[in-house]
């Protein structure tokens, strides 16, 4: 939801001799001359300029001084690092998802398949937008490293976790930051590539999943065949920060350059007491209304998995009383960021727009006619059909494989 900038897309004048933001951020907009941005992956080597706004938040000043930073040689290592981390990714999920039936098997629970995916995707969706957040606030490389950092703790939770609910737990931390590590990455791709292009891009970064869904089955049987599935979350929980620090300290290493080259100033340090800190970070964060949003959105979605559990089912009070909770919040968002909030989590124009809710809406949709059946479907595929972990994992990646093809051909046709 959160966008690169937390103001107003418009170009913004800088001086006489300067250009606009709009040209700095070729990968966001079109100059006030009407040409067109560069029409290649990298930015333009033509934009010299190198003034940043300080009208923007620190993170984002450092990922405009960032892009500018990058030789054109620096973003092809960079880019082929962030195809291993899609690569590892890919096997991440596909393993997950393979060895998930037989986790919660394990501890008689099977039939909570549904819950502890819901429960981790919804806390996973809305710490999205604190994680974007993170991203304008701080930069892209300090918020990628929380999110491996939640991600590998997750792992190691799963590996060691001794009943469901703790298995759960662990896929809460696994899914906040697997989720964050892909948005940053995406965020990233948008600052590093010009707007015609960058669909294309995001598909080409996204093919290590044509691989990995081959590789997730056999992966998956050769553990559950010899060392088990702990095994294999702790072979996960090596991997992943294995490619992705590398990935960091690219990120880490432009950054020092670009404030070497005096690209953007180094911020002074403003002595604030304990107080007057908390008091600034929650207004940047709009810690009011995040806390708002995502506990709306998480009373309002958990009840659709968890009245199950309830004798009464949707006539419980508890499920009730969620579902009027997180309607009641979702309209108190709205209002806060309408009438009250300086600076706001989600512009109220975005709010308003036709596209943007369009989008979100089609979201909804895609999303929920895939999780209404998949939940069950490699169990009902191991169990009705009699396939194998490996054949069954097939299947279940064949969606993903023909999902990348037509991502690549849609990004060509843009």
């Amino acid at each position: 939801m959160a966008s690169s900038h937390t103001e107003s897309t418009e170009p913004l004048p800088l001086q006489d001799d300067t250009k606009t933001i709009s040209e700095l951020h070729i990968s966001e907009h079109v100059s006030d001359h009407g040409s067109q941005p560069n029409a290649g992956i990298f930015p333009d080597d033509t934009l010299n300029d190198k003034s940043i706004d300080s009208n923007f938040q620190a993170g984002v000043q450092k990922a405009e001084a960032v892009t500018i930073a990058w030789s054109p040689t620096a973003l092809v290592v960079c880019y082929i690092t962030i195809w291993l981390v899609y690569f590892v990714q890919g096997i991440l999920a596909g393993v997950s998802t393979a060895l998930l039936p037989y986790v919660t098997s394990d501890f008689a629970a099977h039939y909570l398949i549904p819950t502890t995916s819901v429960v981790s995707q919804v806390i996973g969706g809305v710490t999205n937008l604190a994680i974007a957040k993170i991203l304008d606030i701080f930069g892209r490389p300090h918020g990628f490293l929380l999110c491996d950092f939640l991600a590998t703790v997750g792992l190691i939770m799963a590996a060691s976790c001794n009943g469901v609910e703790a298995y759960a737990a662990s896929q809460g931390f696994y899914t906040v930051g697997i989720n964050g590590l892909g948005y940053t990455l995406s965020v990233f791709i948008a600052d590093t590539t010009s707007l015609r292009h960058r669909g294309l891009v995001q598909a080409l970064c996204n093919t290590p999943y044509l691989i990995t869904a081959w590789l997730a089955g056999p992966i998956s049987t050769s553990f559950l065949d010899s060392a088990g599935w702990r095994w294999a979350f702790g072979m996960e929980s090596i991997l992943l920060p294995t490619v992705a620090l590398p990935l960091f300290g690219l990120f880490m290493f432009h950054g020092r350059k670009a404030r070497k080259e005096g690209i953007i100033a180094t911020q002074s340090q403003t002595k604030r007491t304990p107080w007057q800190s908390v008091a600034h970070y929650s207004r940047e964060f709009d810690a009011v209304g995040l806390l708002l949003i995502s506990t709306g959105f998480a009373f309002f979605l958990l009840p659709f998995n968890l009245y199950t559990l309830e004798a009464k089912g949707w006539k419980s009070a508890m499920i009730i009383c969620f579902l009027i909770f997180g309607i009641l919040l979702i309209a108190a968002f709205v209002t806060w960021q309408k009438y009250f909030a300086k600076i706001c989590l989600v512009p109220w124009a975005l709010l308003r727009d036709r596209t943007a809710l369009g989008s979100c809406t089609l979201s909804f949709v895609l999303f929920l006619s895939s999780t209404c059946w998949n939940s069950y479907f490699s169990s009902f595929l191991q169990v009705v059909n009699g396939l194998s972990v490996t054949h069954a994992s097939y299947i279940t990646q064949s969606g993903t494989v023909i999902q990348i093809l037509a991502n690549v051909v849609a990004g060509l046709c843009i």
